[in-house]
């Protein structure tokens, strides 16, 4: 028997405990793992890493169509097969370390047919960024939510409900958003497709949360700081110009001095209205961009109905660089705090 020198013995001792300290952290990693049962959905940018972790935990119901879902399903579907009104599947979307996980749980077997199973899936879609009130361009997280139904000895779907949303991580908020009928897998290709809207329900800590009236508001002063350049300036301005024609229908008291013409709604115009005026000021640092149409807008009595002030009336025509100056009875060190 050869017998090994100290040296030696204690290298082989040395090289077995790192191998058995790789298989504890591993199998400690996957136990982790399976702890939370969550997919890697992204890493987090800088910006959303420097705020607090977040988490998301709500009821998805397969039951009844939530804001803007879809769904597809192909000629051998029963519609019959009805899943109960209520059948609630647990979404949860979280990060950890930097990353962002989600985990789905289905209903229970008893809340569903006997002759369906049902298969989630999660990913990212994509990840946008858009300026907000703020003057920070957030970056925005699409998540696709799917669920494909089978019928028992059936290889493929029946039907798939898929559900997208929009997550913005630093401001810890979850809005279901439109998805276009063309936008559907290739996988899902020949299946019919009918998109369904029903109201906010109230489980998502949705960006926008209020009423209608103070929310179209909101809506406003998010879109206009999501404009950065001329050609999101004109497209924006059409589309606010009807929006706030609308709008201006509910006020509640039209020969009332802003914000008391909003009735019980004067205290969200005037919060809506310190909201805008970053916004303001951005946009009349680049000019509006040298949109008149955004600076017609701007200069509105639409606009001043609903937030209280309105850059002055001397619009320049289409293509003329001009800084757009506040009219001086509505400046905003003159509007109410």
């Amino acid at each position: 028997m050869v017998l090994m020198s100290v040296e030696k013995r204690r290298s082989i001792m040395l090289i077995g405990g790192i191998f058995i300290g790789i298989i504890v952290i591993t199998i400690c990693y996957v136990q982790s793992c399976d702890a939370h049962a969550g997919v890697l959905l992204a890493r987090l940018t800088q910006q959303e890493t420097q705020r607090s972790e977040f988490d998301l935990d709500f009821a998805y119901n397969l039951g009844m169509p939530s804001p803007f879902t879809q769904l597809l399903k192909t000629d051998i579907y029963d519609p019959y097969t009805r899943i109960p009104g209520w059948a609630p599947s647990r979404v949860h979307i979280y990060t950890r370390a930097g990353m962002l996980f989600a985990a789905i749980t289905l209903p229970d077997k008893a809340d569903l047919p006997e002759n369906l199973h049902i298969r989630p899936r999660v990913r990212q879609q994509k990840l946008i960024y858009r300026r907000h009130p703020d003057g920070l361009r957030h970056p925005l997280r699409h998540i696709q939510l799917t669920y494909e139904l089978y019928y028992k000895h059936y290889p493929k779907p029946v039907a798939v409900i898929r559900q997208l949303l929009e997550l913005d991580v630093m401001m810890h908020t979850a809005d279901y958003i439109p998805q276009e009928e063309t936008q559907v897998e290739p996988e899902y290709a020949g299946m019919t497709v009918s998109m369904y809207q029903t109201s906010w329900r109230g489980e998502l800590p949705t960006k926008i949360d209020a009423e209608p009236v103070p929310a179209s508001m909101l809506r406003i002063v998010y879109a206009l700081a999501a404009i950065e350049n001329k050609q999101q300036a004109d497209a924006a301005a059409v589309t606010l110009v009807n929006f706030a024609e609308q709008l201006v229908r509910f006020e509640s008291y039209p020969i009332s001095p802003w914000p008391e013409n909003w009735g019980n709604f004067a205290e969200d115009a005037r919060a809506a209205a310190r909201l805008l005026t970053p916004t303001l000021m951005y946009l009349q640092e680049h000019e509006c961009f040298h949109s008149a149409a955004l600076a017609s807008f701007i200069n509105s009595s639409s606009f001043e109905i609903i937030f209280g002030t309105r850059f002055s009336e001397n619009i320049p025509t289409q293509g003329v660089s001009f800084p757009l100056q506040r009219a001086n009875d509505h400046s905003c060190s003159s509007r109410p705090d």
